[in-house]
């Protein structure tokens, strides 16, 4: 700055008590930062400070008990020099609007709004007897005269039910009560009286009154020359005899993601009491399968999931081509031609002696030191057992026991 104007001033905190400042002289204390601000009285010259103090809230001696600070009370606002003299006031006159159609920031006295509700109306929403909130298309004003313990008031309510109206008035009409028309005298439109047969086909009643109950039943043989599609959930045909013409029947969907198996479930009586069945193709084991006590899983709501269990049943046939694959076969009496075996993993074997070119022995009892050796190109022999003592040479292509050690002639 180009000119600077210092006043009288401490660098550290001071008491200024007994101190003295020429009138309208100033005078800074400083406390690191949080100092306060001194004038010489005008007529005395005595320190009054004006500003700040040594807790650091610089400028709040000088609100102190004033409208500024926020806690001013009536009693320090009417006593002392400079505040205000209530004491004699009766009342208060605040500035309010002069007319209806003025738009200011004026007081409203209870008499002006009274006379703007009676000479203009006002919205229903500033009327002080009506109960209008969270307001929306098709609400209309109703009187209620029990509301209010009996007092009655306007509430809002909506047009609900069989009538309704759109914010232009425009109404519509979407039902009536049961019996409130009468198709004879109070439409003019078309509608169905009577139901009449033109041969033997369909069986009609109730036909021929506005509040008849009709029922058409079919009557006997039916032909439909088209195509047939029939919903619901249930389709049951009680017939004996079934005829289809389609070589192939298709069952199911393909519905990704699918567990249910696929085929026929049948019921049938064991003499005792009524049992179900099922043979087709068992999705979870990917197999066909044919249980003749079969349960069909029920779902947690009761419902079934196509998806059954059971012990599977017997079934007979006559050449069957394929690949067994069960490792029990306990009832197998007759495997002409067999020429594929696996390993043969456990078991015994209670069959005949087989022979050596088919990887046997050809022998079918053995003791105890007994010697099994070739006495040919596809022969096996059993040499039994020698006395203690003895030793094993061979004799032309046998081996022989002996109790001679002879080292030969040459």
């Amino acid at each position: 700055m180009a000119n600077t104007i210092q006043i009288k001033r401490s660098s550290t905190a001071q008491d200024m008590t007994g101190e003295t400042l020429a009138r309208g002289e100033l005078a800074w204390v400083d406390d690191s930062g949080a100092g306060t601000i001194y004038i010489g009285d005008a007529a005395t010259g005595a320190i009054k400070a004006i500003g700040g103090d040594k807790g650091g809230n610089w400028g709040e001696d000088f609100r102190t008990d004033t409208a500024l600070l926020g806690t001013t009370t009536m009693a320090a606002m009417t006593a002392g020099a400079g505040a205000f003299d209530m004491s004699g006031a009766t009342s208060v006159t605040a500035p309010t609007v002069a007319s209806p159609t003025e738009n200011s920031t004026k007081v409203a006295t209870t008499a002006w709004v009274n006379t703007r509700i009676a000479t203009s109306g006002g919205a229903f929403s500033t009327l002080t007897d009506v109960d209008f909130n969270s307001l929306d298309n098709h609400h209309m004003a109703f009187y209620d005269a029990d509301a209010d313990n009996g007092n009655g008031k306007w509430i809002n309510n909506i047009i609900s039910g069989d009538v309704g109206i759109t914010k232009g008035g425009v109404a519509t009409v979407s039902g009536v009560q049961a019996n409130a028309i009468n198709l004879l005298t109070d439409t003019a439109s078309n509608y169905v009286a009577t139901i009449a047969n033109s041969d033997s086909n369909l069986a009609i009643t109730g036909s021929g009154a506005t509040d008849a109950a009709v029922q058409i039943d079919l009557a006997t043989n039916v032909s439909i020359a088209g195509n047939l599609t029939v919903g619901g959930t249930t389709t049951q045909v009680d017939s004996t005899t079934v005829t289809v013409s389609d070589p192939v029947l298709v069952l199911g969907e393909s519905t990704q993601g699918s567990l249910k198996d696929s085929g026929v479930e049948y019921n049938w009586h064991d003499g005792t009491e009524n049992q179900g069945g099922f043979f087709g193709w068992d999705r979870s084991a990917d197999e066909f399968t044919f249980i003749p006590d079969a349960t069909n899983i029920l779902d947690n709501n009761g419902d079934t999931t196509e998806v059954f269990s059971g012990n599977a049943g017997n079934a007979r046939f006559a050449n069957i081509a394929g690949t067994l694959t069960t490792a029990a076969q306990p009832n197998v009496t007759d495997m002409v031609a067999l020429q594929v075996v696996g390993t043969i993993s456990t078991g015994v074997w209670n069959g005949n002696t087989v022979a050596e070119g088919y990887g046997g022995t050809g022998q079918n009892t053995y003791a105890a030191g007994d010697i099994l050796y070739a006495d040919g190109a596809d022969s096996l022999a059993r040499l039994t057992k020698g006395s203690d003592d003895m030793f094993l040479q061979m004799n032309g292509n046998a081996p022989a026991w002996s109790s001679t050690l002879d080292g030969g002639t040459f």
